[in-house]
């Protein structure tokens, strides 16, 4: 029996190495990534991208953040969210996100920092501000354009 566990051993292992210089090879990519967003000069016409970039945004929250933004927008516009697209989102409160009345700035700027995991408002309207840069959730952006 031992001869037969000895190549599978053998391979475990070997995939184990791989899977190690795989994990290292990624920490060394996005170490690079994130130097690259640093280093290089912002481009104005992508601000939000490099609002990402620069805070080493991971996808999942992206993507939480363009789903609250656009839930936002579409109850600012006045228009319901189905049942079918409500989902829950990093630790926002449901009701505080698909409520039925066009949000304040203040559930806005809660919203986007609990989906963002940002401490303050001013992140969270650098956040905003990046976002009109790029053309971006404009009933969004022109909420916070409204005196507070």
């Amino acid at each position: 029996m031992s001869s037969d566990s000895d190549p599978l051993n053998a391979k475990l292992e070997a995939l184990e190495q791989k899977l190690a210089a795989l994990s290292d090879y990624c920490r060394e990519l996005e170490w690079r990534v994130l130097t690259l967003a640093l280093a290089k000069s912002p481009d104005p016409a992508y601000p939000y991208w490099n609002w990402l970039l620069q805070r080493g945004v991971p996808d999942d929250t992206r993507r939480a953040l363009m789903h609250v933004m656009s839930t936002l927008s579409a109850r600012i516009s006045g228009q319901d969210i189905p049942s079918e697209f409500q989902k829950d989102v990093g630790g926002v409160p449901r009701e505080q996100l698909y409520g039925r009345e066009p949000p304040t700035q203040r559930e806005a700027l809660d919203a986007l920092m609990y989906a963002a995991g940002l401490s303050s408002d001013t992140q969270a309207l650098e956040l905003i501000d990046a976002v009109r840069g790029q053309g971006l959730f404009e009933p969004l952006c022109r909420l916070f354009s409204a005196p507070t």
